[in-house]
């Protein structure tokens, strides 16, 4: 993602305004965007705009989009050229991106998760908003309340994956009370793997940091294997609980054999053939391990997502994966993994 940040505020200026700011504002938050939450027939060319109570310091830098000084995501993401810019309001508090070329008749999710006021302080809850460039929004509903061993799980963010190997949610809800309540409005009808995320120490990301961010699954039974669930237009689902617990890294050792052992239940002649890991690994632990596995029999592949506390499996053919151009060279299976 490239941007060309237009900012006009003088030093002076943005200190007499952190001045002022500091007196009348305890928390750094996002005030509004544009368009707002629910707003249907969006023009395609919107500029989306992101106002805060606070001036923003520019010289921060976040994972997504990679080097940007907002946390941001935005689904689906609108394809980007060189045109694309963002522009800074001149008292540093609105953010606004241009040239996004949004889609006819798409429903958008965005979410500001990352920011930091010009005195330091860091965005106090992640703001969400969905619109649609179509006449009407998705109808789907869904509530629930999710759980903390801590105590607060206000300020979660819950999403909603369209498979569990999806890298952006379709849709996200955020916590908004003390007491885990969660509500999730407009979304799309389809399939969905929930999960839930607290940064807890609100650097924008979401990572094992001696255990101190929190992410919790959609696990009804408690068995450790997530579940799904089904939206459809119209629906109102509630009792979706989810829980957090503790994001403790791992080796890609730690689950190997109960994903083995998954692998050939799925088939007897399942074969290992890559371990990925799809989050950053440091001396070794990463936050989640892909085991992916082939069976010639099926004349396809078995995927296991393992974090420390939940495995997600998914089975995918030749429909879903082009097996013709990406059927496995066994040569290269990581031989410590041989057994």
């Amino acid at each position: 993602m490239k941007y060309f940040a237009q900012i006009f505020a003088s030093a002076a200026f943005v200190s007499f305004i952190y001045d002022f700011d500091h007196a009348a504002f305890c928390q750094f938050a996002v005030v509004s965007t544009s368009p707002g939450d629910a707003a249907t027939a969006v023009d395609v060319a919107a500029i989306i705009e992101f106002h805060f109570n606070a001036p923003i310091d520019t010289a921060a830098q976040f994972a997504r989009p990679a080097g940007f000084f907002i946390g941001f995501y935005m689904y689906p993401e609108p394809p980007l050229s060189d045109a694309d810019s963002v522009t800074i309001s001149y008292d540093m508090r609105s953010v606004s991106l241009h040239n996004l070329h949004l889609q006819r008749d798409t429903h958008y999710v965005c979410a500001v998760f990352g920011a930091r006021s010009v005195s330091g302080e860091a965005l106090q809850a992640p703001s969400v908003f969905s619109f649609t460039t179509a006449a009407q929004l998705p109808t789907g509903k869904v509530t629930g309340v999710i759980g903390s061993p801590r105590g607060n799980a206000s300020d979660a963010m819950v999403l909603f994956y369209t498979t569990p190997f999806a890298n952006k949610p379709e849709a996200i809800g955020i916590v908004t009370y003390r007491d885990g309540f969660f509500e999730m409005s407009n979304v799309p009808a389809g399939v969905y793997w929930p999960i839930v995320v607290k940064d807890i120490d609100r650097d924008g990301s979401f990572d094992p940091k001696a255990d101190v961010d929190m992410l919790g699954a959609y696990d009804p039974n408690g068995d450790g294997f997530p579940d799904s669930l089904v939206v459809t237009d119209g629906c109102n689902l509630s009792n979706i609980d989810l829980t957090l617990f503790p994001y403790k890294g791992i080796s890609d050792q730690q689950r190997y054999r109960e994903a083995k052992t998954l692998g050939e239940k799925w088939a007897g002649d399942a074969r290992l053939i890559k371990v990925v890991p799809p989050a950053p690994v440091t001396n070794g632990i990463s936050a989640l391990w892909i085991y992916l596995y082939y069976s010639e029999k099926r004349d396809g592949y078995y995927a296991v997502l393992a974090s420390n506390s939940y495995l997600w499996t998914f089975a995918m053919d030749c429909n879903d994966w082009d097996c013709r151009v990406r059927r496995p060279d066994f040569s290269h299976t990581t031989q410590s993994y041989a057994n």
